[in-house]
């Protein structure tokens, strides 16, 4: 028999953990005393904000788990977890599996703009040919030609003259603050 008071119970120890999950990863972020193993296993947790937080400390913890991040570029479901994913695989060795879940997704239409562009960027880190066909395809959106041009002035690498003089907010790329990727 459906009883709403009980469901109403389990919903509120279920968030009641995930606001203590969410509590503990974001200590971590800011250098709690846990490690990056606690961050790694937090990288499964059901709610995405935990998964985003533990991305943005492993980032800044500087782990290079290689495996793990190619694994999650292909189940990660929340964008914005996805995002970060895309920025963290620019600055390791992924394999080629890899950067096509990443152009893939800077291929598709269906991704917003920014992500578009986070992936192209992050392609391009590796493989300029194919970041730079994708950056063309992106070129002809102009939300995601917006996207690349902001992304690329604030992070630099190779794709630096296709966008210039595009409008670009490098500003705007909070990507790159929150894993505290260098300035060019």
């Amino acid at each position: 028999m459906f009883d709403p008071l009980e469901m109403l119970a389990r919903a509120t120890t279920v968030d009641a953990d995930a606001d203590r999950r969410l509590a503990v990863i974001a200590a971590l972020v800011d250098g709690g005393p846990l490690g990056r193993e606690e961050l790694a296993a937090a990288t499964a947790d059901p709610v995405p904000e935990i998964r985003l937080l533990a991305q943005i400390g492993l980032a800044r913890a500087g782990d290079r788990d290689v495996e793990a991040l190619e694994h999650l570029l292909v189940i990660e479901p929340d964008l914005g977890v996805y995002a970060v994913l895309a920025a963290r695989a620019a600055r390791l060795p992924v394999s080629t599996a890899a950067l096509t879940a990443l152009g893939a997704q800077a291929a598709y239409l269906g991704t917003p703009g920014e992500l578009r562009a986070g992936c192209c960027w992050s392609v391009a880190a590796h493989d300029l040919e194919r970041g730079g066909w994708l950056a063309g395809a992106l070129f002809s959106d102009p939300e995601g030609a917006f996207w690349l041009a902001s992304i690329t002035v604030r992070r630099g690498g190779p794709l630096v003259p296709l966008v210039a003089g595009l409008r670009a907010r490098p500003d705007l790329d909070r990507v790159a603050e929150l894993i505290a990727l260098p300035e060019p």
